[in-house]
C-alpha cells in the first residue's frame, strides 16, 4: 500500500494467530513490522520515534520548527517521526479543556492551545512528521450509550475534516477509530472512517482506566475489521500482555507509553518474533 510518502507491505501472516510481518517504508527509514516505537527525546537514536502534537505546540513556535526543518532538525536526529494529535494528552492528563464542534481548547500549566483537525494536520507536517495521527474525539470509555454515540458521530466529522485538510504528498495521515467499548458504535466508526482513504488506522479510545481484559476484548474485535492492506496502530502501550494481544490480533505499529519499561516491551516483541 502506498499513500502520502510511506509504503506498507505484508510479507507473512501467522498460521496460529492474526499476527502479520511486514515492511514499512518512510522518507527517513525502512522498518520491519510489528514495530515498537519509543517516545521521542533529545537522546533518541536513529530509528522511528513518536511525540504528541500538543507537546510540540506548547514547547515550540511554528516559525521555529519551519526554520529548523521540524523536530528532527532541532534535535539533530535523522529518524522517522510519528506525531500523535494530542487528543490522548488532553483527555488523560487532568488539565482543563473545552470541547466543541470546532476542536479542543486546552488550558494547561499557564499555557493554552487550540487543536482542530485542520490545525493538527498542518502542524504535524511542520513538525517534520512522516506519519500524523488525526485529531480524535475521545470520550471516557465507560460513558453512556447516548454520550458515546454523540462523540462517535463528532469523531467521524473530525476524521472527514482531517482527510479534507490533508496534503497527501507531505505527510501520511492515519485515521482514528472510536466508539468506546460498544461493538455497534465501533462498527459505525469503522464503516465511516475506513471510507476516507487514510494511510493507516488507529484503535483509539483506550484510556488509562480500561483494564487489560477489556482492552484485549476490544482490540480482538476491532482490528480484524480494519482494511488488511493498511497498517494498524495502537497508542500508549505500556503492558507486555497488551503488546502480545495487539500483535496477535494484527496490530503492526505500537507506540510505547512515555512511562513504559522499553526493555521489557522489546523483550516481549523479540519473543513473539522468535515464535512467529
Amino acid at each position: 500500500m502506498n499513500q502520502g510518502q510511506i509504503s506498507f507491505t505484508i510479507n507473512q501472516t501467522s498460521n496460529r494467530t492474526r499476527a502479520r510481518r511486514g515492511v514499512l517504508i518512510t522518507p527517513h527509514g525502512t522498518y520491519r513490522t510489528p514495530l515498537l516505537v519509543k517516545p521521542l527525546s533529545a537522546d533518541s537514536d536513529q530509528g522511528m520515534a513518536w511525540t504528541s502534537g500538543l507537546r510540540v505546540k506548547l514547547a515550540h513556535h511554528e516559525h521555529e520548527l519551519k526554520r529548523a526543518g521540524g523536530l528532527p532538525g532541532l534535535l539533530h536526529w535523522p529518524g522517522s517521526l510519528i506525531v500523535a494529535s494530542g487528543s490522548s494528552d488532553v483527555f488523560n492528563n487532568g488539565h482543563a479543556f473545552k470541547l466543541d464542534q470546532k476542536g479542543i481548547h486546552y488550558v494547561g500549566d499557564e499555557k493554552e492551545a487550540f487543536l482542530s483537525p485542520e490545525v493538527s494536520v498542518r502542524e504535524a507536517a511542520v513538525s517534520g512528521a512522516d506519519i500524523a495521527i488525526a485529531l480524535s474525539d475521545c470520550p471516557p470509555y465507560y460513558s453512556s450509550y447516548d454520550h458515546l454515540k454523540k462523540h462517535t458521530e463528532q469523531n467521524n466529522r473530525w476524521m472527514k475534516r482531517a482527510a479534507q485538510a490533508h496534503d497527501r504528498q507531505n505527510v501520511a495521515l492515519f485515521g482514528v477509530i472510536e466508539g468506546g467499548g460498544l461493538k455497534e458504535l465501533r462498527q459505525i466508526s469503522i464503516d465511516f472512517v475506513t471510507q476516507l482513504g487514510f494511510a493507516g488506522y488507529v484503535i483509539g479510545g483506550l484510556t488509562r482506566d480500561v483494564a487489560l481484559p477489556e482492552a484485549s476484548r476490544l482490540i480482538q474485535e476491532v482490528v480484524p475489521r480494519l482494511p488488511a492492506e493498511a497498517p494498524r496502530l495502537l497508542e500508549r502501550v505500556g503492558d507486555e500482555e497488551l503488546l502480545s494481544v495487539a500483535i496477535n490480533s494484527g496490530v503492526d505499529i505500537l507506540l510505547a507509553s512515555p512511562d513504559a519499561d522499553l526493555r521489557r516491551l522489546q523483550q516481549r516483541l523479540s519473543q513473539i518474533n522468535a515464535n512467529f
